[in-house]
């Protein structure tokens, strides 16, 4: 069964120049309800707090958690092995978690103002940590959600975008960034403190990573907003794709919809609030409404 993975939706797109207005990176979509590895289609909308998810077999549901300038936040903090409701609120720096199944809520400070929340496992326990990037230092600042043990790692620079992912595959989530002044990837191994850089992607691109070859490893990948095209550099062979799909002013979402264990090329479309999604492997596509403009696409599973 593949492990869980955190992308923060609302950080790292208001981020980068030319991308969609949002609160909070691109988002993988992650499933709701029947299995560990099927994403399904979830939205936050910061008019009301409210979260609005829809199953691949139609069934929804929705539950008010956060305020109209909260950043939502995709993980698994309570270790169930499904997303939890949560948001991070900048104006005082607390993660806000409530449990979907049990209603069950916890309230962390972690982070301040003008920080950027990057969920993800990095002490690869199979829980979310609260995890914020700091654009002032370049600083991963990584509080364990079991522990409480906090950890701080410098990693990047001012106008990097941080894209947290497991590059590796070793089931931590390793310290990423993309730089758009030279489309470059630098990683940091977040067990062995290796690192790598690797030039892919250009200016006004938006950074997406994702598994899209399906060997458990996160791939380099950037959808350009000009042409609507996802370019995927294999993390681990260095093969490279090119796949048009999307429009300008869609959102790019990395997750699993088809559930074949690789993420698929998704955008969300705020004008109709439509979700496409091209299979990785097959290319077979589908398209699915839900979400209104100004709604937030979010990571979950």
């Amino acid at each position: 069964m593949r492990r869980l993975r955190s992308i923060s939706v609302a950080g790292a797109l208001a981020l980068v120049a030319g991308a969609v207005a949002l609160t909070g990176a691109p988002a993988a979509a992650e499933e709701v309800g029947t299995t560990a590895v099927q994403n399904d289609f979830v939205v936050w909308r910061p008019s009301n707090g409210t979260w609005y998810r829809r199953t691949q077999s139609g069934v929804t549901a929705s539950s008010q958690w956060g305020l109209a300038g909260d950043v939502p936040v995709s993980g698994d903090y309570t270790g169930d092995g499904r997303s939890d409701y949560t948001v991070w609120r900048p104006s005082n720096g607390v993660w806000y978690v409530k449990n979907r199944i049990t209603g069950v809520t916890s309230a962390t400070q972690w982070g301040l103002g003008g920080d950027v929340p990057a969920a993800g496992d990095y002490t690869n326990d199979g829980r979310g940590d609260y995890t914020v990037w700091r654009p002032s230092n370049g600083v991963w600042y990584v509080k364990n959600s079991v522990t409480g043990a906090t950890s701080s790692t410098q990693w990047g620079t001012g106008g990097d975008v941080p894209a947290a992912e497991d590059v590796n595959g070793d089931g931590a989530t390793d310290y990423v960034v993309w730089r758009p002044s030279n489309g470059t990837w630098y990683v940091k191994d977040a067990v062995t403190g290796a690192t790598t850089a690797t030039q892919w992607g250009l200016v006004g691109d938006i950074p997406v990573p994702g598994d899209h070859t399906g060997d458990g490893r996160a791939d380099f990948t950037v959808w350009r907003p000009s042409n609507g095209v996802w370019y995927v550099y294999d993390s681990a062979t260095g093969n490279t794709t090119a796949t048009q799909w999307g429009l300008a002013g869609d959102v790019p979402v990395s997750g699993d919809f088809t559930d074949d264990a690789r993420d698929d090329y998704t955008v969300w479309r705020p004008s109709n609030g439509v979700w496409y999604v091209k299979d990785s492997a097959s290319g077979t596509t589908s398209s699915t409404q839900w979400g209104l403009q100004g709604d937030v696409p979010v990571a979950f599973r």
